[in-house]
């Protein structure tokens, strides 16, 4: 955990007390924390902003199901129509 949030030193450092016995569980726990909540820390700044303006989500996902919806019409038209399975008018 501590590798992926990017905390290399601190990972190295606690690998070596661990191999040469001296590893604190206290200290673990604590690095631990700190790099969880630094690996989280983009999702719940990310999640903040789109709270932040759930009005203008809410509307571009609307506006991007009809957009969606028309695209899906159209292409089942076409389909039925190259499969036969539209009568023709």
């Amino acid at each position: 955990l501590l590798s992926a949030s990017g905390m290399n030193e601190r990972h190295d450092s606690l690998l070596e007390d661990y191999r040469n016995g001296r590893l604190q569980y206290s200290a673990l726990k604590q690095e631990t924390a700190e790099g969880l909540v630094a690996f989280t820390q983009p999702f719940r700044d990310k999640l903040a902003a789109l709270n932040a303006e759930k009005k203008a989500v809410e509307a571009k996902i609307l506006e991007s199901s009809a957009a969606i919806r028309e695209i899906a019409r159209q292409t089942l038209k076409e389909v039925k129509e190259l499969t036969g399975l539209l009568s023709p008018k």
